[in-house]
């Protein structure tokens, strides 16, 4: 992967998270009804996004930031509305996500992104990334708010899962890739809540809609104008038709 890949993930992630605490408040439908209205809007374009032949970067990257928000919705709406708590939500969603792994790597004797070439295995991936963005807010809510380590504790830990993938990575690539890919979520979470949060948490209590204007406009700058990729899966779109683990 390209570093530009990595770097829009997270700033699509944390633009995604930050969406969801902005919507929870704006919309004022209450945290269920706010995650049902934006799973509906997940549902449709990712339906749009398998039934195109190919990927448009504008396209995948919405689908991320989308992603990102829903996950953080659910993970609040299961923790806080349904009274599941944090830990819970992560176990849940960390379940899921090893599920995933298990059912894609039967079915295509990989979980490669490196050749997300059908339909079926872009269906996958989408879900792949779906218990991601669900894991990721819950994890990091767990470990800043229920034990406390706080959003820096939180930002640092996760970075350095990413920093670690560095080291295994020549001869795990496929475990290093989604290690790291899967740690970006919690980061992006994590630094969310370091700009949005009030000053008494810990974070810098910027608007959430400002913080989301600046983020998708170094979206727009990091992302550029993109040529439509021949990958099915936007996971590799965004560098060389030969990129990924």
């Amino acid at each position: 992967m390209t570093p530009r890949f990595w770097i829009l993930t997270l700033l699509a992630t944390t633009l995604g998270a930050t969406g969801a605490d902005g919507l929870s408040a704006d919309l004022d439908l209450g945290l269920m009804a706010t995650t049902a209205v934006m799973s509906l809007l997940l549902t449709g374009t990712l339906v749009s996004q398998l039934s195109t032949r190919r990927c448009h970067p504008g396209h995948y990257w919405s689908s991320v930031a989308l992603c990102s928000t829903v996950g953080a919705l659910l993970a609040d709406t299961l923790a806080a509305d349904l009274g599941l708590g944090f830990w819970a939500v992560t176990v849940s969603a960390a379940l899921a996500l090893a599920a995933t792994f298990a059912a894609w790597h039967h079915g295509e004797h990989t979980v490669s992104v490196h050749n997300v070439l059908t339909r079926r295995r872009e269906a996958c991936y989408w879900v792949a990334v779906g218990c991601a963005a669900t894991l990721g807010p819950s994890l990091q809510d767990f470990l800043s708010r229920r034990l406390g380590a706080g959003h820096l504790t939180a930002v640092l830990l996760c970075a350095g899962v990413i920093v670690m993938t560095a080291v295994v990575r020549p001869r795990h690539a496929v475990v290093a890739f989604w290690a790291a890919y899967v740690a970006l979520w919690p980061l992006g979470a994590a630094i969310s809540d370091s700009l949005i949060a009030g000053v008494p948490s810990g974070g810098l209590a910027l608007p959430p809609d400002l913080v989301c204007a600046v983020l998708l406009l170094a979206m727009l700058v990091v992302g550029g104008v993109s040529s439509v990729a021949p990958h099915r899966s936007g996971a590799g779109q965004v560098g060389r038709p030969t990129v990924g683990p």
